[in-house]
C-alpha cells in the first residue's frame, strides 16, 4: 500500500475574524488528501489568557433586541381535545353542562371537575373565574383543568361563567392509573395481608384531615400523609379502588413506586474535563456542593476527606455509592480523579429504615437541607425504580415521582436545583418482548419517575475506551422516548468501566463499574464545573434551566464512535450528544446566552445575532423550567414555548423549525418542519445551503397563558472539509484522530470507507476556546486498512495561529463633570468609543456593574451612532446593567456616542462609588466581528454621592413657659420642608441635600424670624431663633395697630391677644406690644 495525491494551489476561504486557511500537497500513492495540510489564523482579544476567547465553535457577534408585541388570540369553531391518559375527546361547540351522575344534595358544597376555557388562560381570566367562584387547579392539555366550582355549576341551576366552554364530571376511570384498573399490582405493593399499597393525590383545595377522613370512610387503612405534598399512603383492598375513585376529593390513584434499585480517566479526558482542570480555566469544583442520594452510604475515602458531609449517618457504606461520589469529585491521581475534585459532597440515602423508598415528605425536607443549609446546587440520582415483567406499562410514563422532581427543580424545597437522573440500564432487561438483535434496539425503555420528569436532565451512558470503540452505545443504557413522546436521554458521557473510588474504611481501593451510574455523576461533576465558572462571571448560578441549555447547546453530536455517526440532530439513543464541558464553558465566556421571560400579554422575546460568510451552522437552544403536570394528563408539557430562527433575504428560514422526532417510529431521523409542541427542550439548527450570511432573528414565542421565564443559548460554528479521494485501489477503511489529543482539533464521523476512484468529505473542526497568542500545531492521524488488511497511517497537518487584536477604548464621562453629586439628584454617564487607528465599529456589547446601595439607574438612551439594533437592560437590585447596538450598513468611525446612562444617587446615601466592567462582559465590536474585551474601572467615572444632612434647632417664644405649635419652613429654590416645634422649641429636619437653606419660623402673635443654614453631607446643621412677641396681626412689624387689637380685647380670653398664655389679655400683654414696638422683620 502506498499513499499518492494530487498537488494544489493554495485556497483561501471567507472564514471571519482572519481566520484563513492555506494548503501544501502532501503526497503518497493510493489515497490523498486535499488539502494535505491546514492552516488557520483566529484574532483574539488582548486579554485572551482568561476565557474570553473566540471559539469558532461558539462565536455569536453583535447585539441583541428585545420587542414586544400583542399575541393575538383567535377563536376556534372547533374546541382542542381534552387529554387524559384515560381518554380524549373533544367537546362539543357551544357552553353546556355535562350531566352528572352523582346527585348533588346540597347546592352549597363545592364539586371537583373537569373543564375547559373558551379561550387561553390569562391572569385576568383566572381573577374573574375566582370571583365566580371557580378555583383552578392543574392543568390539563388542551386548555383545560381540573377545577373546584359551586355544586350549583354542576347542576345546571346556574349559569355557567363565559370563560368556560365545557364542564363536566371526574370520571372515576380518570383518576385511576391503568396497572391498577387493569388489576396488576406488582408484588411491590401488595402488602403481607394482601391489600394493595396506593399512593393517593388529593385535590390541594381540600384540607388533609377532611381528605382523610373520606379515605377511612371507603374502608381504606392511611398509612402516611403529606399535607405540603397533598398525598396519601394507603393499604386498600383491590374492591376499594372503585369507592376510592369516587371520591370527590381524590385527583389520582396509583400502585406505590417500585423499589429503587442502584442502576476516570478517559471520562474526563472525554467530557473535556481535563482541559477545564488546566489552565488558563483551572476549575475543580471548589465551592460547589453537590447532594448525591444512594441506597447506601458514601464510604469516607481519603479521596473526600473533609468535602464529605453526611445527611445521613445510619447507613451501611456501598460500592456503588462511593463509585459514583468519586467519579463526582475524588481527588485522587490522574487515573482516579473525578470530574469536579474540590467539589463538597453531599451524601444521602433513597431507602427509609424499613427498606423501602423514602416518601416524597422525607426527600422534600433532606433537599431543602441540602439546599437552605449546604447550598447545594445539584444534586445526583443514579437509581431507578425497578420495572419488571409485571408493571411493563411503567417504562416512560410520567408518574406522581416525576411531578414531584418536576417541582424539586422548580424550587418546592426552597430554591431551585439541578437535577440529575441515570437512565437506566433496561435496554438488554429481555422482557416486556424486547430483542437482543440487533444490539438490544429497544426503544422506551427509559425508567419511569425522576427520569421521565420534564426539568430533570437524564443521562445515557457511551463506551468509555478510547477509539475506535469511543462513544459507541452500550448496550444496556435505556432510550426514549417517553410515553409522551418527550426527547430523553438529553445528554450522554461515558459509562462503560470507568475507574473510581471503592472499598470501606480499612480496605479502600480502586475499580471500575459500568452503567448510566456511572455518566450520570460525570455530569454532575460536570454541572459543578460549570457552576464555579457561572460564579466567577457574575452569572446566576441556580437556574436549572440555564444548566441543562449549556450541555445541550455544546454536546458533541455526530460522534465517530456512534451508533448512527452521520445523523445530525437529536434521537431517543444519544439524546443530543455527549457531554462537552469546554464548548459549555465556552458558551458562558461568549456571552452567549439570554435569560428571559414570555407572556402573552408581552408578546414574544427576540434576539438578533450577525452570521457572517464562512459560518457553517447556526444554532440555538431554548429550555425552560415547566411546572409540574397532573398524573391525569395524557402530554406534560404545561406551557408550551416555541423557538424559531428567522434568517434574512435569501435565506429558507422564514422561520427555521426546532427538531421534533416521531415516536411512533423512533429510529426515524430527527426533521425540521414544524413546532415542537412536545418538549421543553427545543433546539434550531440552520446549516447547510440554509445557512446565508446576514442578521438572523432567534424568537421565542410564549405560551397561550401565563408567563413563563426560560434560557437561550446560541453559537455560530465553523467547520472545514478535507476531501479524501481513492485514487484507484480497493476499498478503504479511514479512521482518523488527533494525534496529540489537542482540544481545539476535532474530525467528523469517522470511522468510514472510501470506495476505489471516489472520494468523502472529512469535517474538520477548529476551536480555539480557552488558547492564548501563539502557535499550536497537531496532525489528524489517519489510518488506512484496505481490503488486503494492509495497514497505513498518514499524518495530516494542522496549524492554529493565535494572535492577539487591537483593543478599541471606551470612555466615559460624567454630568456634572466633577463627579460629585447630592443624595437623590441625577448623574450622567455618556458612554463613547474614543478615536483609534481601526476604530471602524459595526456593534457594541456593554455589560456594568454598580453599588445598588448607592445608585439605581433611571434610563438608558441610544447614542444613535449604532442604530440597527439597540436595547438595554437593568437590574437595581442586582447592580447590573447592560446595552447592546449594532448596524449592519456600514461600520462607524469613531468617535461617536454609544449611550447615555443616567443614575439616581439613591436617598440617604453617601460614599464614592465607581462603575466597575462586569468580568468578561465588556465589548466593543470592530468591522472586522472581532469581540474585544476591555476591563477594569472606568476612566473618570468616579462619582462622589454627597449624603443627605440634618437641620435641627430651636425656636423661643418670648415670655412664654411652652414653645410648641410654630411654624418652621426649611427651603431654597430646590427644596421646600415645613415642620413644627414640639413643647421645648425644639424640631428636626431630616434628609436634607447638601446646600445653604433659610430657615424661618412663623407663629401668631409674634414677630418672624429668620436664619441662613449650610448642610454639609451627613452632618448636622444647628439654628436657633428667638421670637418677639407683639405681631398680632401678622403683618411683619409691632406697632399702633397691634397695640389697638389689644386694648379691645383687654379683659377677655382672645388667644391671639393672650401672648403671654396666661389664660386672659391684660395689661402683661399691652407691655410686651410696648416693649417691642417699632421693631419689624426683615431689612
Amino acid at each position: 500500500m502506498a499513499w499518492s495525491g494530487p498537488g494544489g494551489e493554495p485556497v483561501a476561504a471567507d472564514v471571519p475574524n482572519n481566520a484563513r486557511e492555506s494548503f501544501s500537497p502532501v503526497i503518497e500513492d493510493d489515497v490523498a488528501f486535499s488539502p494535505s495540510s491546514l492552516i488557520f489564523h483566529v484574532e483574539l482579544p488582548a486579554d485572551s489568557t482568561n476565557t474570553e476567547t473566540l471559539s469558532l465553535q461558539s462565536k455569536a457577534t453583535l447585539s441583541a433586541t428585545t420587542t414586544t408585541g400583542q399575541v393575538s388570540t383567535t377563536g376556534s369553531q372547533e374546541a382542542p381535545a381534552v387529554r387524559l391518559k384515560s381518554r380524549s375527546f373533544t367537546p362539543k361547540s357551544g357552553v353546556y353542562v355535562e350531566h352528572f351522575t352523582a346527585a348533588v344534595v346540597d347546592e352549597g358544597q363545592r364539586k371537583h371537575v373537569l373543564l375547559q376555557l373558551s379561550a387561553p388562560l390569562t391572569s385576568e381570566t383566572r381573577t374573574v373565574l375566582e370571583r365566580q367562584g371557580v378555583l383552578l387547579l392543574d392543568y390539563v392539555p388542551d386548555q383545560a383543568y381540573f377545577a373546584s366550582v359551586p355544586a350549583a355549576l354542576t347542576a345546571g341551576s346556574q349559569r355557567l361563567p363565559d370563560a368556560i366552554h365545557w364542564l363536566g364530571p371526574i370520571e372515576p376511570a380518570d383518576r385511576v392509573a391503568r396497572q391498577v384498573s387493569d388489576g396488576q399490582a406488582g408484588d411491590w405493593a401488595i402488602a403481607n395481608d394482601g391489600r394493595w399499597l396506593l399512593e393517593i393525590t388529593l385535590f390541594d383545595d381540600v384540607p388533609l384531615s377532611d381528605s382523610i377522613s373520606m379515605l377511612e370512610q371507603a374502608g381504606v387503612e392511611v398509612l402516611e400523609a403529606s399535607s405540603a405534598l397533598k398525598s396519601a399512603t394507603v393499604a386498600a383492598s383491590a374492591d376499594a379502588v372503585s369507592l376510592l375513585s369516587a371520591i370527590d376529593a381524590v385527583q389520582w390513584i396509583d400502585q406505590i413506586p417500585p423499589p429503587r434499585e442502584s442502576l476516570n480517566e478517559n471520562a474526563r479526558r472525554v467530557t473535556g474535563a481535563e482541559v477545564v482542570h488546566a489552565v488558563p480555566y483551572d476549575l475543580d469544583g471548589s465551592g460547589v456542593a453537590v447532594a448525591i442520594w444512594e441506597l447506601d452510604n458514601i464510604a469516607p475515602h481519603p479521596d473526600f476527606a473533609e468535602r464529605l458531609i453526611y445527611g445521613e449517618s445510619d447507613r451501611s457504606f456501598g460500592t456503588h455509592p462511593t463509585h459514583v461520589a468519586g467519579t463526582v469529585g475524588g481527588d485522587g491521581d490522574d487515573r482516579y480523579r473525578g470530574i469536579a475534585p474540590g467539589a463538597t459532597l453531599l451524601a444521602y440515602d433513597i431507602l427509609n429504615s424499613s427498606g423501602g423508598g423514602d416518601s416524597f415528605a422525607t426527600l422534600i425536607n433532606e433537599y431543602g437541607v441540602a439546599i437552605g443549609t449546604h447550598d447545594a446546587v445539584a444534586s445526583n440520582n443514579s437509581w431507578g425504580s425497578v420495572v419488571g415483567s409485571s408493571n411493563c406499562s411503567a417504562f416512560g410514563n410520567y408518574s406522581s415521582d416525576s411531578s414531584f422532581f418536576d417541582g424539586i427543580v422548580e424550587g418546592d424545597a426552597g430554591g431551585p436545583i439541578t437535577v440529575v437522573f441515570a437512565a437506566g440500564n433496561s435496554r438488554n432487561d429481555n422482557i416486556c418482548g424486547m430483542q437482543s438483535s440487533p444490539l438490544y434496539t429497544n426503544y422506551g425503555t427509559i425508567l419511569p419517575g425522576g427520569q421521565t420528569a420534564k426539568n430533570t436532565i437524564t443521562v445515557g451512558a457511551t463506551v468509555s475506551s478510547p477509539a475506535p470503540n469511543e462513544d459507541t452505545m452500550t448496550t444496556f443504557s435505556s432510550w426514549g422516548p417517553t410515553d409522551d413522546g418527550r426527547i430523553k436521554p438529553e445528554i450522554v458521557a461515558p459509562g462503560q468501566v470507568l475507574f473510581s473510588t471503592k472499598g470501606s474504611p480499612g480496605s479502600f481501593s480502586y475499580g471500575g463499574l459500568s452503567g448510566t451510574s456511572m455518566a450520570s455523576p460525570t455530569v454532575v461533576g460536570g454541572v459543578a464545573l460549570l457552576t464555579q465558572r457561572l460564579r466567577q462571571v457574575n452569572l446566576p448560578d441556580r437556574r436549572p434551566d440555564l444548566i441543562k441549555a449549556l450541555l445541550v447547546q455544546s454536546a458533541r453530536d455526530g460522534l465517530p464512535g456512534a451508533n448512527h455517526p452521520d445523523r445530525v440532530g437529536p434521537d431517543y439513543i444519544y439524546g443530543y450528544g455527549r457531554m462537552d464541558l469546554v464548548r459549555a464553558i465556552g458558551l458562558i465566556d461568549g456571552g452567549n446566552l439570554d435569560l428571559g421571560s414570555v407572556s402573552a400579554a408581552l408578546g414574544e422575546h427576540e434576539r438578533t445575532v450577525y452570521v457572517p460568510n464562512g459560518a457553517t451552522t447556526l444554532k440555538a437552544t431554548l429550555t425552560w423550567i415547566d411546572p409540574p403536570a397532573a398524573s391525569n394528563a395524557l402530554t406534560a408539557l404545561v406551557n408550551d414555548l416555541d423557538l424559531e430562527i428567522w434568517g434574512p433575504a435569501g435565506s429558507p428560514c422564514q422561520p427555521c423549525y426546532p427538531w421534533t422526532l416521531d415516536p411512533a417510529s423512533p429510529s426515524f431521523d430527527a426533521v425540521r418542519d414544524k413546532a415542537n409542541h412536545v418538549d421543553n427542550l427545543e433546539q434550531v439548527l440552520v446549516d447547510g445551503n440554509g445557512l446565508v450570511a446576514g442578521l438572523y432573528t432567534v424568537r421565542v414565542n410564549p405560551a397561550a397563558s401565563g408567563s413563563q421565564d426560560f434560557s437561550l443559548v446560541w453559537s455560530v460554528e465553523f467547520n472545514q472539509e478535507v476531501q479524501v479521494v481513492n485514487n484507484g485501489g480497493a476499498l478503504d477503511t479511514l479512521t482518523v484522530s488527533a494525534e496529540n489529543g489537542s482540544s481545539w482539533l476535532s474530525a467528523g464521523a469517522l470511522p468510514w470507507t472510501v470506495d476505489a476512484v471516489s472520494f468523502e468529505m472529512l469535517t474538520i473542526t477548529i476551536d480555539p476556546a480557552g488558547l492564548a497568542a501563539g502557535t499550536y500545531q497537531d496532525n489528524l492521524l489517519v489510518t488506512l486498512v484496505d481490503s488486503f488488511a494492509v495497514t497505513g497511517q498518514v499524518s495530516l497537518p494542522v496549524t492554529l495561529e493565535v494572535t492577539q487584536e487591537q483593543v478599541i477604548g471606551a470612555d466615559f464621562t460624567l454630568t456634572p463633570a466633577s463627579g460629585q453629586v447630592n443624595a437623590g439628584s441625577e448623574i450622567e454617564v455618556v458612554v463613547t468609543v474614543g478615536a483609534s487607528p481601526d476604530a471602524n465599529v459595526e456593534g457594541a456589547l456593554v455589560h456594568l456593574d454598580f453599588d445598588p446601595a448607592l445608585l439605581k439607574v433611571v434610563s438608558i438612551s441610544d447614542g444613535g451612532a449604532l442604530n440597527v439594533v439597540f436595547t438595554n437592560t437593568f437590574d437595581n437590585a442586582a447592580g447590573t446593567l447592560g446595552f447592546e447596538a449594532g448596524t449592519l450598513a456600514s461600520p462607524r468611525s469613531a468617535p461617536f456616542t454609544l449611550a447615555t446612562i443616567t443614575f439616581q444617587a439613591l436617598a440617604g446615601a453617601g460614599g464614592t462609588t465607581g462603575l466597575v466592567y462586569s468580568t468578561n462582559d465588556p465589548r466593543i465590536t470592530r468591522a472586522v466581528l472581532g469581540e474585544l474585551d476591555v476591563t477594569g474601572n472606568l476612566n473618570a467615572a468616579s462619582i462622589e454621592i454627597i449624603p443627605f444632612g440634618t437641620v435641627e434647632g430651636t425656636v423661643r417664644l418670648e415670655r412664654r413657659s411652652s414653645h410648641g405649635g410654630v411654624n418652621v419652613h426649611l427651603g431654597n429654590a430646590g427644596l421646600s420642608v415645613t415642620v413644627f416645634t414640639d413643647s421645648t422649641g425644639s424640631f428636626s429636619v431630616h434628609d436634607v441635600p447638601a446646600d445653604t437653606y433659610t430657615v424661618t419660623a412663623t407663629t401668631v402673635g409674634f414677630l418672624k424670624g429668620e436664619a441662613p443654614v449650610v448642610v454639609i453631607g451627613g452632618n448636622t446643621s444647628a439654628v436657633s431663633l428667638f421670637l418677639l412677641a407683639g405681631d398680632v396681626d401678622s403683618d411683619d412689624q409691632i406697632g399702633l395697630l397691634d397695640l389697638i387689637y389689644i386694648v379691645e380685647r383687654l379683659g377677655t380670653a382672645t388667644t391671639s391677644a393672650d401672648l403671654n398664655r396666661d389664660g386672659i389679655v391684660d395689661i402683661r400683654d399691652m407691655v410686651l406690644v410696648a416693649k417691642n414696638f417699632g421693631a419689624a422683620f426683615g431689612p
